[in-house]
């Protein structure tokens, strides 16, 4: 985890990077498809918590920013599925 100050919208803000290394982080997965990282999204936890959560808010600052981005898009459709799949009915 790295500390940084990220320049976003003419406003100084203070945000957490997470980030993995090939070959040198046991995080770094490689590329995988959407449904797997919906998987891993959906029901994964880490040190700073769910993975959904964050998921969720990181998705939530880049709509309320205007940013449109086709992966997030796409994963969000997937993790949709996914949890809606897993859940009883």
């Amino acid at each position: 985890m790295t500390s940084v100050t990220a320049l976003l919208t003419n406003q100084l803000m203070d945000a957490i990077m997470y980030y993995a290394e090939q070959g040198h982080d046991a995080a770094y997965t490689g590329p995988l498809s959407i449904e797997v990282t919906a998987q891993v999204i959906s029901t994964s936890h880490g040190p700073s918590g769910s993975n959904l959560e964050y998921f969720e808010k990181l998705l939530a600052f880049i709509e309320d920013i205007g940013m449109e981005d086709a992966h997030m898009a796409e994963l969000k459709i997937a993790i949709t599925q996914k949890i809606s799949s897993s859940s009883p009915s």
